[in-house]
């Protein structure tokens, strides 16, 4: 009988995450990491830099494999992460210039998409 927090299921599913730390992901965790940057959810900025690192790695892998399916998948997270730092810039802009636009809740900083792997690696625990 499992208790809480177990799986019935004599086969359980270990929890995935870790980023930055070389774990392995599945497509259930780019699409909670999409639905984070479409949503504008609070992400600190090492986990935010972890993540990207996962993604370029994962989609590097994907291409050298011929992995076109999950490469695309990968391509849309990103797209993902680049509008919710263009939503992010655009409330900056309106707030600078003065104009009544509202706060996109829980920002906390861009999604470092246009950085190098040696820029983002400064900013990640990698143990």
């Amino acid at each position: 009988e499992a208790t809480a927090g177990e799986s019935p299921t004599p086969q359980r599913r270990k929890l995935c995450g870790g980023w930055g730390r070389g774990v392995p992901t599945r497509r259930s965790d780019w699409l909670l990491v999409r639905s984070a940057a479409n949503q504008d959810w609070p992400t600190p900025p090492d986990v935010r830099n972890a993540v990207v690192i996962d993604v370029m790695t994962a989609f590097e892998a994907a291409n050298s494999k011929g992995d076109s399916r999950r490469a695309l998948s990968l391509a849309g997270v990103a797209i993902a992460m680049d509008g919710a730092n263009q939503r992010a810039e655009h409330v900056a802009l309106q707030t600078a210039s003065g104009a009544d636009f509202p706060q996109i809740l829980g920002h906390t900083g861009p999604w470092p998409i246009d950085a190098t792997r040696e820029e983002i690696d400064g900013g990640v625990d990698g143990g």
